[in-house]
């Protein structure tokens, strides 16, 4: 008994091929069909029915996922509105800034782009969080702001050192993080002043 394993080039028209041989590819065999139905017992189904039962199950799950992402985009776009109703006006720019708990770094940009778009240009955001022991910020302007001189970073540059970091990113977003969540509330009342400075 031969049991192929693979095979490869090794040079100009040579081939190798890797097989087992014997008592090696018996047990192989062996091996692969306890597999098989250990795999087949977890499913409740015949070793011949697992792959279409997976295959089910993987439909099943990716349409879950589906309807999850949905649901967290449409509390989100909730949330986000929720957020823009309580927007102040500095200058002709209206400006957004709060504490939104327990978000990492990236679920803050997405929340915090949805709000900037929820109010409309001209519209600057800063929101901050802290989760799993760390403290975000986040800023997002409209492109308008950025353009003309604005960039979101601006507004977070001082911010982000009250929680230990440093803020970057681009022109229309940027974030920081950093170890300090006690300077959380400090930070987001320096993003407030440099609103004021940068929109007046």
């Amino acid at each position: 008994m031969v049991k192929i394993l693979g095979e490869s080039s090794i040079g100009s028209n040579l081939r190798r091929i890797e097989a087992l041989t014997g008592t090696a590819a018996i047990e192989d065999f062996r091996n692969a069909r306890a597999v098989l139905d250990r795999i087949a017992a977890l499913l409740k189904t015949s070793p011949e029915d697992a792959p279409g039962r997976i295959e089910r199950l993987l439909a099943d799950l990716k349409a879950a996922e589906q309807q999850i992402k949905k649901a967290q985009s449409a509390g989100q776009k909730e949330e986000a509105a929720e957020l823009a109703s309580k927007a102040e006006r500095i200058g002709t720019t209206s400006f957004v800034a709060g504490e939104v708990p327990g978000r990492a770094v990236g679920e803050l940009q997405k929340l915090a782009v949805a709000v900037r778009d929820a109010i409309g240009a001209p519209a600057a955001v800063v929101l901050g969080s802290a989760a799993d022991g760390r403290a975000g910020i986040v800023a997002a302007v409209d492109k308008g702001t950025a353009t003309s001189g604005t960039k979101a970073a601006a507004l977070i540059a001082q911010a982000a050192k009250a929680i230990g970091g440093g803020a970057g990113g681009r022109d229309d977003v940027a974030t920081g993080g950093g170890k300090n969540v006690d300077g959380l509330a400090e930070a987001l009342r320096l993003a407030r002043a440099a609103a004021e400075e940068l929109f007046r």
